[in-house]
């Protein structure tokens, strides 16, 4: 149960050592309660921010949310395995050329063993944050929010056993396009 301190006196965040412990009227702010919840993700706080933000744009756009199935996806985990899957797509049946070689570095990067599903998890996600990683974190392009929510429509898409290849091919364009717009 959270604790209630709303209407204590404000606690001055001074080290006992202090002259002025006693004297809170040197303090500028008051200290208020607060809950903040704090998940421990072992991936790079500017990736995280920036797949957060790319979803955000995604969600605010009436036909890329309709395409990408964000709505389908909970939580930044599983968006994270469905952009891996993406990029284990491409990796795999992709067509030649520059985006089929970050793709190939990105997989060969972050390896799954084939005896471990939860490899296999862990393995997508890390392709997935590669993927925001590489492609996103050094600039922007207008193209973002579509190349994000085409992968994420290829690997919802994929995890359910289903391979567009004009989907696929489309993608690996706009990728390439992203790429050469930076």
């Amino acid at each position: 149960m959270p604790l209630n301190i709303s209407n204590q006196q404000p606690v001055p965040v001074l080290p006992s050592w202090s002259p002025s412990v006693a004297d809170s009227s040197t303090l500028k702010n008051s200290i208020t309660g607060a809950i903040i919840k704090v998940k421990n993700y072992p991936c790079d706080f500017r990736v995280i921010k920036k797949e957060k933000s790319l979803s955000d744009s995604v969600k605010s756009n009436v036909h890329l949310k309709s395409h990408s199935y964000i709505d389908s996806h909970i939580s930044q985990g599983e968006r994270f395995r469905s952009l891996g899957m993406a990029v284990t797509v491409v990796y795999n049946i992709g067509k030649d050329g520059e985006v089929k070689k970050e793709a190939e570095t990105i997989c060969k990067k972050h390896p799954k063993k084939q005896d471990n599903d939860i490899s296999l998890y862990h393995s997508l996600n890390k392709r997935g944050q590669d993927f925001i990683s590489t492609s996103f974190l050094k600039t922007n392009s207008q193209l973002d929010a579509t190349n994000y929510a085409q992968a994420l429509n290829i690997g919802h898409d994929a995890k359910n056993g289903v391979l567009d290849p004009f989907l696929i091919n489309t993608f690996q364009e706009v990728w390439q396009l992203r790429n050469n717009s930076i």
